[in-house]
């Protein structure tokens, strides 16, 4: 073999070689393109280098590095990033920092080009639907928040009370009656179901004009208070009963049957127990399911307080509240709803002494 020879026969090695390693590269490259997606959960690091491949049910299913299957819920997901869509993951990073106003912006432009999924592809609309829902929850924005909520639960009704709005604007606000003629909206076109009677029952805890004379100096009530029917005072009596032998599940599903049956006088109290439903069923595990029944706790005591603030109740929901923020890590949310509970209640000496005997644990 002459060195010519043998130096084309190296250099075809070498080719080869290179050509290999190329291919190679290229197809981690292309592995790791596939599988670049983010999940950040409330509470915990972002999920990094993961393929989203579902959003329903209001669930983010994602294949992790290892291959392995996960789901998250929606209300419980801080931070997204899904590749190649620029403009989403843009809108993401504003939302993260604060920048909620940007991030709406972008979400509603997103909203308005992106299409109906073909099947077997990630419903970008309601996922979007879902992003922009928090965004608006987060400014006040109730008009367009219910709106939002309202084309959710068109596709998937059984969402109607995991992403219900919960930052309620003031009595009188001209929000109120924007929000409340998309509901009529929605009732009118369903007709009588499941939906329209929650969505009705979801309505009535809403802030309403009626205020104290201007020499009552107290906070404003949300509705007027009323005696509770006899069938009411059964039905929480069975739903204490059912919580104090530790028996959640089925409290819970005394709570739902009698919010469906809608006795308004006694929503206050219904509040109240699936909080304290909802607390014991989350005992002192650490997983994520009993994270989210914490948080659902806090929104029911905070429900009383909010919309019924005279109620004898409130003083220990606000107590409840505080508790769950200080166990969520929260001890300076912690301290401000005691203080609330200290300045707004001083009657309640049970729950202002616990309250006191709280905060001086927070400042040691």
């Amino acid at each position: 073999m002459t060195d010519e020879t043998r130096t084309l026969s190296v250099s075809k090695k070498h080719r080869c070689r290179v050509t290999k390693t190329g291919v190679v590269v290229a197809a981690l490259l292309t592995v790791a393109a596939a599988r670049a997606d983010v999940v950040g959960l409330t509470g915990k690091p972002p999920t990094i280098d993961v393929k989203i491949t579902a959003f329903r049910g209001g669930q983010i299913e994602y294949r992790m590095s290892s291959a392995r299957e996960a789901v998250g819920p929606v209300e419980e997901i801080d931070y997204l990033q899904i590749t190649n869509w620029r403009l989403f993951n843009l809108a993401e990073q504003q939302q993260r920092d604060g920048h909620v106003q940007r991030a709406t912006s972008n979400y509603e432009r997103l909203l308005k080009q992106t299409l109906a999924p073909a099947q077997g592809e990630l419903d970008r609309r309601q996922l979007l639907r879902c992003r922009l829902l928090r965004v608006l929850d987060k400014q006040g924005r109730f008009d367009r928040t219910v709106e939002v909520y309202l084309e959710i639960l068109e596709q998937e009704p059984g969402l109607a009370e995991r992403l219900k709005p919960s930052n309620l604007p003031s009595a009188g606000s001209t929000f109120l009656q924007a929000a409340s003629k998309s509901i009529d909206a929605a009732v009118k076109r369903h007709g009588e179901n499941e939906l329209t009677r929650f969505l009705r029952r979801w309505r009535e805890t809403w802030p309403t004009t009626a205020t104290r004379p201007a020499s009552d100096p107290g906070p404003t009530t949300s509705r007027p208070a009323g005696a509770i029917s006899a069938d009411a005072v059964r039905q929480l009596g069975e739903i204490q009963q059912s919580v104090s032998k530790g028996r959640f599940d089925e409290a819970l599903k005394q709570i739902d049957a009698m919010l469906k049956s809608s006795p308004e006088t006694a929503i206050a109290d219904v509040f109240f127990w699936q909080g304290k439903a909802l607390l014991g069923r989350a005992g002192d595990k650490k997983t994520t399911e009993a994270d989210i029944d914490r948080k659902r706790a806090g929104l029911a005591f905070m429900r009383v307080v909010i919309h019924f603030p005279g109620h004898a109740l409130a003083p220990q929901c606000l107590y409840e509240a505080g508790m769950i923020c200080r166990q969520s890590g929260n001890s300076e949310q912690a301290a401000g709803l005691w203080a609330e509970l200290v300045r707004s209640y001083p009657a309640a000496t049970e729950w202002v002494g616990r309250a006191r005997q709280e905060m001086e644990k927070t400042r040691k």
